[in-house]
């Protein structure tokens, strides 16, 4: 049984891996044919991108850049829908 762990894990990452490969495929694809908008791609991006900056630069290890990116959108999903909430309210 332990000797079949490391190969399950190594087949969980390979196919992790050939997931997000595809769904980045797909999503170039349809912002190339028109159907999502470079906007909607790039707000998409932006956890992506925030986990990578932080993994690299910031954190010492990539499990706490998974979590202070957590964290951060966390808090930016709260600010937006106050904000939102704030303006429906006065109407503008």
């Amino acid at each position: 049984m332990q000797g079949l762990v490391p190969i399950l894990i190594s087949a969980v990452v390979v196919i992790t891996g050939a997931c997000i490969v595809m769904i980045l495929g797909w999503g170039v694809r349809n912002v190339l044919q028109g159907k999502v908008s470079p906007v909607t791609a790039g707000i998409l991006a932006i956890p992506v991108v925030t986990i990578g900056v932080l993994g690299l630069a910031v954190s010492e290890t990539w499990p706490e850049a998974f979590i202070t990116g957590v964290l951060i959108m966390l808090v930016l999903t709260a600010g937006s829908l106050l904000i939102s909430s704030i303006r429906m309210m006065l109407g503008l």
